[in-house]
C-alpha cells in the first residue's frame, strides 16, 4: 500500500492545437470527396421535404370562396365547410361546391382544383370562385326580416354586451340584389318597419336600410342623401308624429337637442291641435241598429265613426300607458261585435265540424306553429276512446287556451253560417281601433269588470257574470285577454295617418306578436283599462287569453 505521503505523479500535457482528427475513407472515397456530397445531400432532403413533398402528400390549392350576397352557407361535396366569404384549401381533384343562402337560389357547381407541386406550402395554388346569387323567394324574405326586426323591437334596447345584428340593412341589401324586388317590396317592409323603431340602435338600423334603399344596394352618392333627405321630409309631413318617435328612439345629446327643437315643439302643437275636433268629454257619438244572431251567438251592432284612439278618459284604470301609445285619430267602419267571449260551449261546436283543431291533434299544431303544448289543455274534449265527452259544466267559461290561429279557423267558420241579410260580409278578428271604439262606446271602462278579486282564483268567471255596459256587451275588459286581428308593433302609434285607418292593411309583412286587449281575471283593474294593449305570439294558447269576432263588410 502506497504511503499517504507519496507524491503524485504528474500526467503529461498535451497541447490542444497538436490534436488532428481525420476522417476515414468512405466506400472508397476520401473525406475531400464523399463529406461535401454528404452535406449537400442534406440539404436537397431538407428543401424537398419543405418546397416538395407538401405538394406530393397534400395536393390541392386554396380556394377563394366568393358570393353577392356574402353570408352564403358553403358545401363541399355535400359537407358544409363555412360561410363566404371563405379562403379554404381543398385537395386537388374535381370538387362539388354549392353555396346556398336563405330565401335565395342554390348555386352549385364542378370545379377542378388545381395543384402546384414545388412551393406549395408557401405558394399554394389559389382558384378564384366568385357568385352571384339570384333571389329567389323575396315574398318570403319581407316577412321574416320584418318579424326578426320586430322581435328585436319588443326586446327594447341593446347594451354595450348585446348588439342588435343590421336585420333591416341586411334585408334590404338582399332585395338589393334583384331590382324588381327592391322597388316592389322595399317600400313596404320599410314603411312596416318604421312602427318597430323604438332605440337608438334600431334607428340606425332603419336609416341605414332607407339609404341602402335608395341607392339600390351600392355605394351612398350624394344625389341619394337629397333622396333621403326628401324621404324624410315626405314622412313628416304625413306622420305627424314621427317627431315624439325620434325623441323616444333618441337617447342622450341628440334627444335633448331634438326636444328642444322649434321643429319638435311646433309639431307636437300641430298635433295636438289635429285632436281637439275629435275631443269631447262624452266621448263618441255610437248608435246601433240591433242585434243578429250566427249559430246562437249574439253579435251588437256599432256604427262607424272617428275618434282619439289611445286617449284614456279621465280617472280611467290603465291610464299610465306606454309611452309610445300616443293619442292619435282613427276611424273605423260599422260592424257587429259578439256580445261576449266566445264560449268553450260554443267553440265545442266549431270543434265537432272541425276534426282539425282537436286536441287529439295538438302535437301536429305544434309542429306546424299553429298551437302551442296548452291548446286546449283543461278541455277534454273527447274521452279516452275517442267518442265525444258528455256536455261539460264549464260551457259558459270563455274559450281560453286558444292560439291567434284557432280562433281565426273559428271566425272562417262562423262566416259560413252568416244569414242573408249579412250577404257580403264576413266574421273576423277584431282590429285594435274597433275594440277600443266598442269599449268607448259600450261604457265598459265605468262598469265592474272580471278582474282578479281573490288570491285563490284559478280560473276566469263564465261569461255575462259583471254588468254588459250601456250597448250590452260584456266582458270587453277583464275576465280573458282577446286576440286582435293587428300585428303589434311598439311604436306604430307614432307611425300612422291622420286620420288612421285599420283597413287595407292585412297584406303588409307580419311582426312577431299579435295584439292583444281587454285585460284577463289575473290583472288588477287598477293596470288595464281601455287604451292598453298588450301582444302575444300568435301561436301562444294561453289560460288568459280569449277571442270573440266581430262581422264587417269584405272589403
Amino acid at each position: 500500500m502506497p504511503s499517504p505521503m507519496a507524491k503524485k505523479r504528474k500526467e503529461p500535457q498535451t497541447d490542444p492545437e497538436s490534436i488532428q482528427v481525420r476522417l476515414r475513407p468512405l466506400f472508397g472515397y476520401a473525406p475531400r470527396v464523399w463529406l461535401p456530397l454528404f452535406f449537400g445531400a442534406l440539404l436537397l432532403l431538407f428543401l424537398f421535404f419543405l418546397f416538395v413533398l407538401p405538394g406530393i402528400t397534400r395536393p390541392g390549392a386554396v380556394v377563394e370562396l366568393r358570393s353577392n350576397p356574402p353570408g352564403a352557407s358553403i358545401y363541399v361535396d355535400g359537407v358544409r365547410v363555412g360561410a363566404t366569404p371563405l379562403d379554404l384549401r381543398l385537395r386537388s381533384g374535381t370538387r362539388s361546391i354549392e353555396l346556398r343562402r336563405p330565401f335565395f337560389a342554390p348555386l352549385q357547381q364542378s370545379v377542378r382544383v388545381p395543384n402546384r407541386l414545388i412551393g406549395s406550402r408557401f405558394f399554394p395554388a389559389r382558384l378564384p370562385v366568385h357568385a352571384t346569387l339570384q333571389l329567389e323567394q323575396p315574398e318570403e324574405l319581407i316577412p321574416a326580416a320584418a318579424t326578426e326586426f320586430s322581435g328585436w323591437s319588443l326586446i327594447g334596447s341593446a347594451s354595450s354586451q348585446y348588439q342588435f345584428p343590421w336585420t333591416l340593412s341586411h334585408a334590404v341589401a338582399d332585395l338589393a340584389a334583384d331590382d324588381e324586388a327592391l322597388s316592389s317590396h322595399g317600400e313596404a317592409l320599410l314603411s312596416v318597419a318604421l312602427g318597430d323603431v323604438r332605440s337608438d340602435a334600431l334607428l340606425r338600423d332603419y336609416l341605414r336600410a332607407a339609404a341602402l334603399a335608395e341607392s339600390g344596394g351600392t355605394a351612398l352618392l350624394p344625389v341619394h342623401l337629397l333622396e333621403l333627405y326628401a324621404r324624410l321630409i315626405d314622412a313628416v309631413d304625413g306622420k305627424p308624429q314621427l317627431g315624439t318617435l325620434l325623441t323616444a328612439s333618441l337617447s342622450g345629446s341628440l334627444k335633448e337637442e331634438l326636444e328642444r327643437s322649434a321643429w319638435h315643439r311646433d309639431s307636437r302643437d300641430a298635433h295636438t291641435t289635429r285632436l281637439l275636433p275629435y275631443t269631447t268629454e262624452a266621448g263618441p257619438e255610437v248608435s246601433s241598429e240591433g242585434v243578429v244572431t250566427v249559430a246562437a251567438s249574439r253579435f251588437r251592432h256599432f256604427s262607424g265613426g272617428a275618434f282619439v284612439m289611445g286617449m284614456p278618459a279621465d280617472g280611467s284604470p290603465g291610464a299610465a300607458t306606454d309611452s309610445l301609445d300616443r293619442p292619435h285619430v282613427a276611424q273605423v267602419e260599422p260592424f257587429y261585435i259578439k256580445e261576449t267571449p266566445v264560449t268553450r260551449a260554443q267553440y265545442r261546436s266549431f270543434l265537432s265540424d272541425s276534426a282539425y283543431w282537436r286536441e287529439d291533434n295538438r302535437e301536429t299544431l305544434i309542429e306546424r306553429g299553429q298551437a302551442t303544448a296548452d291548446y286546449l289543455s283543461s278541455w277534454g274534449y273527447h274521452d279516452a276512446d275517442g267518442t265525444p265527452a258528455p256536455i261539460q259544466p264549464d260551457g259558459e267559461l270563455p274559450a281560453n287556451e286558444i292560439s291567434y290561429f284557432a280562433a281565426v279557423a273559428y271566425s272562417e267558420w262562423l262566416s259560413q253560417q252568416l244569414p242573408p241579410q249579412l250577404d257580403g260580409w264576413h266574421v273576423r278578428l277584431p282590429f285594435e281601433a274597433e275594440y277600443e271604439w266598442a269599449v268607448a262606446a259600450n261604457g265598459s271602462d265605468g262598469y265592474e269588470a272580471g278582474f282578479r278579486r281573490t288570491r285563490e282564483q284559478d280560473r276566469p268567471y263564465p261569461v255575462a257574470q259583471f254588468a254588459p255596459g250601456e250597448f250590452g256587451v260584456y266582458d270587453l275588459l277583464g275576465n280573458v285577454w282577446e286576440w286582435m286581428e293587428d300585428w303589434y308593433r311598439p311604436a306604430d302609434y307614432l307611425t300612422r295617418e291622420h286620420p288612421y285607418l285599420p283597413y287595407g292593411r292585412a297584406g303588409l309583412p307580419r311582426s312577431a306578436e299579435k295584439a292583444v286587449r281587454g285585460g284577463s281575471w289575473v290583472n288588477s283593474p287598477q293596470a288595464v283599462g281601455a287604451v292598453s294593449r298588450g301582444s302575444q305570439p300568435p301561436h301562444w294558447a294561453s289560460p288568459y287569453l280569449g277571442f270573440r269576432p266581430v262581422i264587417s263588410r269584405v272589403r
